[in-house]
């Protein structure tokens, strides 16, 4: 994911396939995307996870927090508070909410979100996840 990785994860985008690639920068999206939603517009409703859980839980039969401790981090709170510190650290250096709206930095999230959902949609893939 082009915009916005968590210091740890540089290394893990190397070692995916890229079917696993998308699936994962799908949720770091909508993760991303909610949390300006929520910091910059007072929008608490975490749309784009909830979107991507409804599309996992239909496609896969397994919700995106599953999928998180799966293949992105062991424990799924701990990732998305983490996510949530890390993203209020960009933002500041972006200069605040305004200065990322001038920046058209949340036209980019939102347009990377929508083609990241169409290729997993359209994606063959299937992860195997084990209980």
């Amino acid at each position: 994911m082009s915009l916005f990785l968590l210091p740890a994860q540089a290394q893990e985008q190397e070692a995916l396939n890229p079917q696993q690639e998308i699936h994962s920068n799908l949720i770091k999206s909508a993760l991303l995307n909610d949390a300006f939603a929520e910091r910059c517009r007072g929008m608490s409703v975490n749309k784009n996870f909830n979107q991507v859980n409804r599309l996992f839980i239909t496609k896969y039969g397994v919700s995106a927090n599953n999928y998180i401790e799966t293949f992105i981090a062991e424990d799924f709170r701990d990732y998305k508070r983490q996510f949530s510190r890390h993203f209020n650290i960009v933002l500041a250096k972006k200069g605040g909410c305004q200065a990322a709206k001038d920046q058209k930095w949340d036209k980019e999230m939102h347009d990377e979100f929508k083609e990241l959902y169409r290729q997993a949609e359209a994606s063959n893939w299937f992860p195997i996840i084990e209980y």
